[in-house]
């Protein structure tokens, strides 16, 4: 994911000031989320009052304006990218020769023109702002938390590396899967294509049967390389919500018990509460 966010910074180069403004708008949407427990924590600790209601819904249309520009902005860097990639290879495939073409199906390189380029497009921006945003969330939310309630903030974050090793273990494994169904679809491309192209061969020669002994086995492969994907993709969603709802299930007894003993306000545990969700999910 890294190395594909590193392209894809080189990539974007030429558009820098409209990456600069995305980027921009992604911090203050990001400062904006920090900012709500800590708000809500200040406000509950000097007790209730009606301008909590406004503090927040001004936050809310700050935050909501800055992911309006950093979608934006995101989006359009990644469609001009994949438009200048989109003329350079198609360039780079008219100047290949002919025995390039040889070795190649048609259908795969089609596909690596079209959808390859739209899943970089779709992906690497997303992932670019993700990675990001993440990032700044885990980092000054868990400084935060250290704040608020230092015992509660090591509770939480004894569960951060065990939530983190689990993701990149099984997020290699959906990319490789994802990588392998990607290539599978292509050979089916590629038959398809070339069944079209040779119609009346294969209507003259009657290859209709000869054909789909070819085309069933890689449908199936197909269908396997899914089904493997949705039960890595099933066991990591189910597996990241059992480890978070143990770990705010434990800070909130925890913090309960240290409310009830004075040792921390209502207002710190809900807001270290806060804090702990957004860590968790980034």
């Amino acid at each position: 994911m890294i190395t594909g966010v590193l392209r894809f910074l080189k990539l974007a180069l030429p558009f820098w000031r409209l990456f600069s403004i995305g980027m921009l708008a992604l911090l203050v949407a990001t400062g904006v989320n920090l900012a709500i427990p800590w708000v809500v924590k200040e406000e509950l600790n000097k007790g209730y009052s009606v301008s909590l209601i406004y503090i927040l819904l001004a936050l809310f249309l700050i935050q909501a304006v800055a992911f309006y520009v950093r979608s934006f902005c995101f989006s359009l860097v990644g469609s001009k990218v994949v438009f200048d990639l989109r003329e350079k290879v198609f360039d780079a495939l008219l100047s290949k020769p002919t025995r390039f073409y040889d070795s190649k199906r048609y259908g795969e390189i089609v596909s690596r023109l079209t959808s390859d380029l739209q899943l970089l497009q779709d992906g690497v921006s997303l992932r670019l702002s993700v990675l990001v945003r993440y990032l700044v969330q885990v980092i000054f939310g868990s400084v935060l938390m250290f704040i608020i309630a230092p015992l509660l903030g090591v509770f939480v974050l004894a569960i951060i590396p065990i939530l983190v090793f689990s993701s990149l273990f099984l997020g290699r494994k959906l990319r490789r899967v994802s990588k392998d169904a990607q290539t599978k679809v292509g050979e089916i491309g590629s038959l398809v294509e070339e069944s079209l192209i040779g119609n009346k061969v294969i209507s003259n020669l009657n290859l209709k049967s000869f054909l789909f002994t070819k085309f069933n086995p890689l449908n199936t492969e197909v269908l396997n390389t899914w089904l493997e994907r949705a039960k890595i993709s099933g066991l990591f969603q189910a597996g990241i919500s059992l480890l978070m709802n143990i770990s705010i299930a434990g800070v909130v007894f925890l913090g309960i018990y240290k409310v009830s003993s004075g040792e921390i306000a209502t207002g710190d545990l809900t807001a270290f509460i806060m804090y702990g969700v957004i860590v968790a999910v980034s």
